[in-house]
């Protein structure tokens, strides 16, 4: 029992590794396009999930630490509000080549 527990610990540790690796090397290539996007805004208070200066048409997408999209939010402007009903845990919101972290608690 105690060996099956490391070794699901080393594939979740594995991984978030190559999530880190695949969001910075992303931000790289994002660096060399003409356009930044370091000015979305992203935050999270209570239950409401806020984006702003987002691309009118795009898609705010919500992951799981272990890279499976749980929910893709279309956005209609440039600013979007919703709620989400998400279990507690650990989350990646992305937005075009943005990528920020997200706690439930």
């Amino acid at each position: 029992m105690h060996q099956m527990k490391k070794f699901l610990f080393s594939i979740c540790f594995m991984s978030l590794i190559s999530l880190n690796l695949t969001s910075i090397y992303g931000e790289e290539k994002k660096t060399e396009t003409t356009q930044p996007d370091a000015e979305i805004v992203i935050t999270y208070s209570g239950n409401e999930l806020s984006v702003k200066n987002v691309t009118p048409g795009s898609s705010i997408d919500i992951y799981t630490v272990f890279g499976v999209k749980v929910l893709s939010i279309p956005s209609e402007s440039a600013s979007k509000e919703t709620d989400l009903n998400l279990p507690k845990g650990y989350y990646l919101v992305r937005v075009g080549n943005v990528v920020k972290k997200l706690v439930i608690k």
